[in-house]
């Protein structure tokens, strides 16, 4: 028997494999990591490529939602958030900005988990909506597609 370890989340699955099996490895070759993520976001907010700052494309009467991954994706909400809020917030008043959780059919996240994902600031300084795709009240029909026949209801009323 082989062993092997595989990511899961946060922790790894451990299994063992018979050694006639044969086995192939795939590894990830993507870009080197960014080292200082809330750097290289604040950068990318003030020097966008093919496209003005997002200072510049925000009205003073505007409203902004931020949509944001849930507790079951590993992106860096916590360092991508301050720098986003902060260029945001140089155009509109904070409560002209709402922060929704895309969780699809994922269950709500808790305070404990919101504060883990996004920071203790962002959680106690602004509204962040559960999005619960199961309550058409809080849902917008965007009409029929020519393939579904049933309703199209992925916005949200905030």
């Amino acid at each position: 028997m082989t062993s092997y370890k595989i990511p899961h989340g946060k922790e790894e699955i451990s299994f063992e494999m018979p050694s006639e099996f044969e086995v192939t490895i795939a590894e990830n070759n993507s870009a080197l990591a960014i080292s200082n993520i809330t750097e290289s976001t604040k950068n990318a907010l003030m020097n966008p490529i093919n496209s003005a700052p997002l200072t510049d494309l925000i009205k003073n009467s505007d409203s902004v939602c931020i949509v944001v991954t849930d507790l079951t994706r590993p992106s860096p909400d916590k360092e991508i958030l301050p720098p986003l809020i902060d260029q945001i917030l140089k155009k509109i008043p904070s409560d002209n900005l709402k922060i929704l959780i895309a969780s699809g059919l994922h269950r709500e996240m808790t305070e404990s988990e919101k504060i883990e994902k996004y920071g203790e600031q962002i959680v106690k300084n602004f509204q962040i909506i559960n999005h619960d795709a199961k309550n058409k009240q809080t849902l917008v029909s965007l009409g029929r597609s020519e393939e579904h026949t049933s309703e199209l209801q992925s916005h949200v009323r905030i």
